[in-house]
């Protein structure tokens, strides 16, 4: 899996929710699911969390007004995990989640998980 590709395809999607833009949301769940077991099982975080810069010049408004307040990324992801597993997906609890624990990973990257901090050299 290649967390930072299904990062911006997840950040892509929730701006689709947030524009009010139709919502692939078998693919948001799939999506959601994948991301959450890699960071559940130790996977290496995406580079987007590792170098933010790289990826946005206004990461502090990253997902404003619809990311859910996390305190607890592990616990944020096992949220995630439950609202994928449901029989009725509830879009919008899980786009709340996922953009609150990319806000969160952004923002203040020392509350992640220490297994989530280890990244891969970037290539050369």
């Amino acid at each position: 899996m290649d967390p930072t590709a299904v990062l911006a395809e997840i950040r892509d999607l929730i701006t689709d929710h947030r524009m009010s833009r139709p919502l692939d949301e078998t693919r948001l769940a799939e999506l959601g699911q994948g991301f959450a077991e890699w960071l559940r099982k130790g996977g290496f975080p995406p580079r987007q969390w590792t170098h933010p810069a790289d990826y946005s010049a206004h990461t502090a408004e990253l997902h404003s007004g619809v990311a859910a307040v996390v305190l607890n990324p592990a616990s944020a992801v096992a949220e995630i995990q439950f609202l994928c597993s449901q029989a009725k997906l509830s879009v919008t609890d899980l786009v709340k989640m996922l953009a609150g624990l990319d806000r969160v990973a952004v923002l203040r990257p020392g509350h992640m998980p220490a297994r989530w901090i280890t990244a891969p050299a970037p290539a050369e």
